[in-house]
């Protein structure tokens, strides 16, 4: 290799790098590879799918992984968790309430519909009223700005 061109050099010593490469490496032994180290690990591969991490050497359910629903498990766990407090939901009594009770409820969702009612409608007055004023400011100032540019415009250049 010489000093000047040793880049040109090398490239044929990649191009014969990358065909050894290429004939050593088919698609099918690069397929047989992949799953020659899958099957090595399937059991480990399979747990961890599960949900499941081997931590200090003892296998047990990944808490964070199954909490947020990323895993088999937990969305066995989940599932399993729904319908017991469904079926336990349907077990217990509603609560009868006597017509006084129902008679203050009611009365009482009245008035926090009346009061809320009232405070939307106030803030909407509110905020249309900035909007208004903050046009008729706008106005008022392009108003005045183009008064003092004919006022500015008549003391440079006055009509003779």
């Amino acid at each position: 290799m010489n000093n000047n061109g040793w880049v040109a050099d090398l490239i044929p010593v990649f191009h014969t790098a990358i065909k050894n490469w290429n004939e050593q490496n088919t698609p099918e032994k690069v397929t047989q590879d992949v799953f020659d180290t899958l099957n090595a690990d399937k059991d480990k591969i399979l747990a961890q799918l599960l949900g499941f991490s081997n931590r200090w050497g003892k296998w047990e359910l990944d808490h964070c992984n199954g909490r947020a629903g990323n895993s088999a498990a937990g969305d066995f766990l989940r599932e399993v968790q729904q319908q017991a407090v469904n079926e336990w939901l349907s077990t217990v009594a509603m609560p009868t309430l006597s017509s006084t009770q129902l008679n203050q409820i009611k009365s009482s969702c009245a008035a926090e519909y009346k009061d809320t009612f009232t405070k939307t409608i106030k803030r909407a007055v509110v905020a249309r009223a900035e909007a208004d004023a903050k046009d008729l400011v706008k106005q008022l100032s392009d108003s005045m700005s183009a008064e003092n540019y004919i006022q500015l415009m008549t003391l440079i250049a006055p009509k003779e």
